[in-house]
């Protein structure tokens, strides 16, 4: 299998989509050094209306 790694960041009103490349590594330090430097690039008011979801609903969507 291949070792890519993406983590997404989804605003639900406007259905925005950000990927977040994760270099392979899918540790927690790693994870959150890649989502801060892409929501740095994104205008604070489209933060604000980001949530987080663990995805537990997607394999019952697929």
């Amino acid at each position: 299998m291949g070792h890519s790694a993406i983590g997404t960041l989804v605003d639900r009103t406007s259905r925005y989509v950000r990927l977040v490349h994760l270099n392979g590594s899918r540790s927690s330090h790693d994870f959150a050094q890649a989502v801060t430097a892409v929501l740095a690039s994104i205008p604070e008011p489209a933060r604000r209306s980001l949530t987080w979801t663990k995805a537990l609903k997607w394999p019952a969507t697929i």
